[in-house]
């Protein structure tokens, strides 16, 4: 009798560590497909990088054009490039609200101009 208690008790602690390995198995599984989309994204971020360096390196090569040309009979000209380009890099350089953000600062705005005309009314 003793003997069966002592083999169902090594059968119970098989099942659990059976179990144990089951569980850790699929976490790592989970784990691995978590490491492959990170992955995935890094990728996609670092040709995304790529691009942008080469779309930078090719806008400094036409300004180095632009600025090493010849003086041309049009100055018109250069000054309208000149002025496109400062609009270009302001565009670049604005500053992006998430909407809600953005959301909350036109209430804002919507308050302080309904209190503004219930202040003039009074």
């Amino acid at each position: 009798m003793i003997s069966l208690r002592y083999t169902l008790d090594l059968a119970r602690e098989l099942a659990r560590d059976t179990r144990w390995q089951e569980e850790v198995t699929e976490s790592v599984k989970a784990l691995e497909a978590e490491v492959d989309k990170l992955n995935k994204k890094y990728n996609a971020a670092m040709k995304r990088v790529a691009n942008q360096e080469s779309s930078i390196a090719e806008h400094v090569m036409k300004r180095r054009r632009m600025t090493t040309a010849a003086p041309s009979d049009s100055d018109i000209v250069r000054k309208r490039r000149s002025v496109s380009g400062r609009v270009k890099e302001n565009r670049r350089h604005a500053v992006v609200v998430p909407s809600s953000v953005a959301d909350v600062i036109q209430r804002s705005n919507e308050v302080s101009a309904s209190s503004s005309r219930v202040s003039a009314d009074v």
